[in-house]
């Protein structure tokens, strides 16, 4: 180690590492390197790491504990500022039916063999190297997705916006959906901002699929998994194929990653964006976007009667305005409006 760890940052380490935190995610926090963190988990506490790897992929049981309680841990003691932002995305396996054919047609419910389930789930927060994975590999069946649904209604619970590609009219519906017929508690609905509708809102794409848009704005395009193309993946993981288990989990991670690099994409383009500013606990001004606090006056802005200071983030890109106009009680009753 280049620099003896603090008493305070020792008892951090502890706490963090019972929580079952990555040496990377208690560095950040403690003000230290992951080798260092490493070497006190090892030589000192005797716990080696064995959480998840560098892909995301757990390499023991993984619990939803980490990402759930970080949060309240960080708030607790007075180190997270920001607002929590989730990225998740889920895969389902589709329903089994009984058809007199292959095109258009009207399935009744008596002819549902057997409906469709959660098959896995990919989370990840925002700054956050770790991405949170689960299937339902190991349950007596594929299609018992209760323990893993109550797993990702906690991680919403916790947090204060969600992003996804059509998480609002395809993940947050199906999840709400299982999480009733397994008779689980409502989770604290968060502030959605969905990559598909966001991108829409800014210009005209030649598609917004999360293909075209990762492929052309990130450089985490969305996996292709070539060895199960399309439906061949679903039906590999149905047949209990590990190879097509194991694609599975690659594509569903990679999902997750792309669609976050996405949302930080259009992040600064985008005009209808939650303030993030809230989330912290200071009076500093910051970038209503991304909660940068460097801004550079970039003039005024105009809008309606009245004129405001006008900010550029030196961080995201994005353009802000003050609050309170710059008019002058005189100018107030001078201008006339439209009618």
């Amino acid at each position: 180690m280049s620099k003896r760890l603090t008493k305070e940052q020792r008892n951090t380490i502890k706490k963090c590492i019972k929580l079952g935190w990555s040496n990377a995610s208690i560095a950040s926090d403690v003000g230290t390197t992951p080798e260092a963190v490493n070497y006190y988990r090892e030589k000192k506490l005797g716990k080696p790491r064995g959480q998840y790897n560098k892909t995301g992929k757990p390499a023991a049981k993984v619990t939803v504990a980490p990402a759930h309680i970080k949060n309240q841990t960080m708030r607790a003691i007075g180190k997270l500022q920001g607002p929590r932002i989730l990225t998740f995305d889920i895969e389902t396996l589709p329903l089994e039916s009984y058809t007199w054919g292959t095109f258009d047609q009207n399935v009744g419910l008596n002819q549902i063999k057997t409906d469709w389930a959660a098959l896995s789930i990919a989370a990840k927060w925002l700054g956050d190297d770790e991405v949170w994975y689960e299937d339902t590999r190991g349950k007596a069946t594929i299609r018992d997705d209760k323990d893993m649904i109550a797993k990702l209604c906690a991680l919403l619970d916790e947090a204060d916006i969600v992003v996804g590609q059509n998480v609002k009219k395809f993940d947050l519906r199906k999840i709400r959906a299982r999480a009733m017929m397994h008779g689980l508690p409502p989770f604290r609905e968060p502030l959605v901002q969905d990559t598909m509708l966001m991108a829409r809102s800014v210009g005209s794409f030649t598609s917004n699929k999360l293909e075209y848009l990762s492929k052309n704005l990130t450089d985490a395009p969305k996996s292709a998994h070539a060895k199960f193309p399309g439906f061949e993946l679903w039906l590999g993981v149905m047949q209990g194929n590990q190879e097509a288990w194991e694609e599975m989990r690659e594509y569903n991670i990679q999902d997750v990653i792309a669609t976050e690099k996405l949302y930080l994409a259009l992040r600064p383009w985008v005009r209808q964006h939650p303030n993030v500013a809230h989330y912290y606990d200071d009076n500093q001004r910051r970038c209503p976007r991304c909660g940068s606090v460097n801004l550079h006056n970039n003039g005024t802005t105009f809008r309606g009667v009245s004129e405001y200071h006008a900010y550029t983030c030196a961080d995201c890109g994005g353009h802000s305005r003050s609050r309170f106009t710059l008019n002058t009680r005189d100018k107030r009753k001078a201008l006339v409006t439209t009618i």
